[in-house]
C-alpha cells in the first residue's frame, strides 16, 4: 500500500471565488495576474490571493501589496542565490516577481518583503507542490493599521 507523507491539500482561489486544488497553484496565481491585467472585475476589485492560510492582498491607495493570516514559521529551504527572487511590496513588482517564479523553473524561491512582515514561496520538489511560510504578519486586515510602522 501506498502512504503519503505529505500534508493535507490546501485551498487556494482568488478574489471572485475562483478555487484551485493545491496542484494547480501555478494556474491560482496565473488566473490571478491575467484577471488584474485584463481589468476582470471579479478579481481586479478588490484583489486578494488565497494560499491556504494565508492571504495576499493589494492596497490599491498605497500601490503595495499586504498580507494576512497564520503566520506559518515553515522553514524555508536553503537555495543558491541565482534560485532566488526577492521583492518589496510595491504593485509592480511583486506582480512581476510572482509571474517570473511561475514561469521559470530555475527560480526555486521568492521572498516578498512586504510593508508589516516576510511571505516566501519556494518549489517543491514535485512539481506539482509548493511551500509557504510567513514571518510577522497580522492575523486580519483589522490589525494592518495598527502594525504598519510610522
Amino acid at each position: 500500500m501506498f502512504r503519503d507523507d505529505r500534508p493535507p491539500p490546501r485551498a487556494l482561489y482568488v478574489s471572485g471565488g475562483r478555487e484551485f486544488p493545491e496542484d494547480r497553484w501555478r494556474d491560482c496565481i496565473l488566473h490571478f495576474l491575467n484577471g488584474l491585467w485584463s481589468g476582470d472585475l471579479d478579481i481586479a476589485c478588490r484583489p486578494r490571493l488565497h494560499l491556504g492560510e494565508i492571504t495576499l492582498r493589494l492596497d490599491e491607495e498605497a500601490g503595495e501589496y499586504f498580507a494576512y493570516g497564520t503566520s506559518l514559521e515553515t522553514p524555508v529551504p536553503e537555495v543558491a542565490d541565482y534560485e532566488m527572487e526577492y521583492s518589496i511590496g510595491s504593485r509592480l513588482e511583486v506582480q512581476d516577481r510572482l509571474m517570473r517564479f511561475v514561469k521559470d523553473d530555475r527560480i526555486k524561491l521568492l521572498v516578498l518583503r512586504l510593508r508589516v512582515g516576510t511571505v516566501c514561496l519556494w518549489k517543491k520538489p514535485w512539481r506539482s507542490r509548493f511551500g509557504i511560510s510567513a514571518h510577522g504578519i497580522p492575523s486580519n486586515t483589522a490589525s494592518i493599521t495598527e502594525a504598519v510602522p510610522q
